[in-house]
């Protein structure tokens, strides 16, 4: 098996991007590899972020789930540019995005 086989085969093993319920894609970058990983630099205390890394199909808008060790942080995509070369090379910048606390019913 050759390098392009085993990024290939990795990346098939990767979760599929999931959809919010406001259509936006949910992207898991905590599993790294080739094809498929990234580089982070917090801006503000981690408030923001720029990024640069690979992997298709990422929107402005759509958020994306980190590692922060042994939990996983979420961002939501503020800019996003693609290089052409290699076509699934990114940079973007994104802020975090914290996942809402469930509703807890009132009663009595």
């Amino acid at each position: 098996m050759n390098l392009a086989q085993a990024a290939r085969a990795f990346v098939s093993l990767l979760p599929k991007p999931t959809r919010t319920e406001d259509g936006r894609k949910t992207h898991d970058y905590t599993m790294r590899g080739p094809g498929h990983d990234c580089t982070f630099r917090p801006i503000n205390g981690g408030l923001e972020a720029d990024m640069i890394g690979w992997g298709h199909g990422l929107e402005k808008g759509d958020y994306l789930i980190l590692s922060n060790g042994a939990d996983t942080t979420r961002y939501q995509i503020a800019e996003i540019k693609y290089f052409s070369d290699p076509p699934d090379m990114w940079a973007l910048r994104a802020k975090f995005a914290p996942r809402g606390k469930p509703q807890q019913s009132k009663g009595g």
